[in-house]
């Protein structure tokens, strides 16, 4: 699937801060941190901005964060899931 805009919401972060985000989808999250998957959203998304990724499909959570952003491609970290043990 392709990156879907509704999905972002900025949760915290304010001024020259990082901001902070989650994000929903029931895409792989190789496929979500891969890059230019955010590209509809490189003029919001900042380098070191914080992505908290949901899957919509299972009980599922990683953390991610932009690792680059020139303007025209953006990429992030692979990411870290959290797990419940």
């Amino acid at each position: 699937m392709a990156f879907d805009y509704t999905k972002l919401s900025r949760i915290g972060g304010s001024g020259d801060s990082q901001k902070v985000f989650a994000y929903a989808s029931p895409d792989s999250i190789a496929t979500v941190t891969g890059t230019d998957y955010f590209l509809p959203a490189i003029n919001e998304l900042q380098v070191n901005d914080v992505i908290i990724v949901s899957d919509s499909d299972a009980a599922a959570v990683t953390i991610t964060f932009v690792k680059t952003n020139s303007g025209t491609s953006i990429d992030c970290a692979s990411g870290t899931a959290l797990g419940d043990a």
